[in-house]
């Protein structure tokens, strides 16, 4: 089975960006307030979100 998972962070959602990581090779994605993202899931794979400090994906770009 396969699903289609749209993650969404509010503008106003606080001083936070989320980090997106799902099992199986697929890279990390940082959402800043405000950006969404949709993804494709297969059977036996996880998503983790984890709340990271504002800032962190543009210090990720600027490296």
């Amino acid at each position: 089975m396969t699903l289609k998972v749209r993650i969404q962070v509010p503008k106003n959602s606080g001083p936070y960006e989320a980090k997106v990581e799902q099992t199986g090779g697929a890279a990390p994605a940082v959402l800043e307030p405000g950006d969404e993202m949709e993804m494709y899931v297969h059977s036996g794979n996880e998503i983790k979100v984890t709340e990271v400090p504002l800032g962190t994906k543009a210090n990720a770009s600027a490296s």
